[in-house]
């Protein structure tokens, strides 16, 4: 009986230590998830979709409307 108690107690310890590893999992994915603080995903994004742009002079969509303008002005002369 002794035996068997061990055993259920062995199991009972790798069971807390696996949810602790996996409560340490969770927590690093929220961290990589992230709500914009300079050091998630999310900041990552933020950044894509100001390059990507809407026109507003920071954005790769103003540098192709530049290089069209640029085109065209030389097309004219």
């Amino acid at each position: 009986m002794e035996e068997l108690v061990s055993v259920m107690e062995e199991i009972r310890d790798q069971l807390v230590l696996m949810n602790s590893k996996l409560d340490m999992i969770s927590m690093d994915i929220d961290a990589i998830k992230g709500v914009g603080l300079n050091n998630s995903i999310s900041d990552v994004y933020d950044k894509m979709e100001e390059i990507i742009g809407t026109g507003l002079y920071n954005s790769l969509s103003d540098v192709c409307d530049k290089l069209d303008n640029v085109e065209t002005a030389i097309d004219l002369k």
